[in-house]
């Protein structure tokens, strides 16, 4: 019994020596694999939205939509550091959104994000919102222009090549 503890408290000591070649010896392992010419196996990219130029998302609701008072309502702008941060001046999904044009009633503009040729717009087709870059298809429409300083989007209708502007309503 003695021979045992003393044993366990030899490899107690040195844990972390052992621990230190066990990490050496990986690491001399995988350069070896690499020495000799071997691939190190690459997880596969993820795949691409059904649409191209269409970015899936499902978010919470914004801080600005959900009906902040007034005197704070300015502490609550847009966030640089977040993709979907609304853009100011209510462009949110409850307190704005719609279109300009009657003819298309199952598309909704709901907001920007960047800015000249990287904008993209915020659109909802038939209940799901999306973002969509110039030339994505957008539910039988084709995104013509983005113009976010100017807050439009020009669509294209695929089947009878109608344009439509849509705008935020406000």
């Amino acid at each position: 019994m003695d021979k045992l503890r003393t044993t366990a408290l030899a490899v107690w000591q040195a844990k972390e020596r052992i621990v230190l070649l066990l990490m050496v010896g990986f690491l001399c392992y995988r350069v070896w694999i690499v020495w000799r010419g071997g691939e190190i196996a690459v997880a596969p990219p993820p795949k691409a939205p059904a649409e191209e130029g269409a970015v899936d998302i499902s978010l919470p609701p914004s801080p600005v939509s959900r009906g902040v008072p007034p005197p704070l309502s300015e502490l609550t702008g847009r966030n640089p550091l977040w993709l979907y941060s609304p853009v100011p001046g209510g462009s949110s999904t409850e307190s704005q959104g719609g279109n300009s044009s009657q003819e298309a009633p199952d598309l909704k503009l709901l907001g920007f994000q960047g800015t000249g040729e990287k904008a993209m717009a915020r659109i909802e087709v038939a209940g799901r919102s999306k973002y969509y870059k110039t030339g994505a298809k957008a539910g039988g429409y084709t995104v013509v222009r983005i113009d976010a300083e100017a807050k439009q989007v020009d669509l294209t209708e695929d089947s009878t090549g109608r344009s439509i502007t849509l705008s935020p309503q406000g």
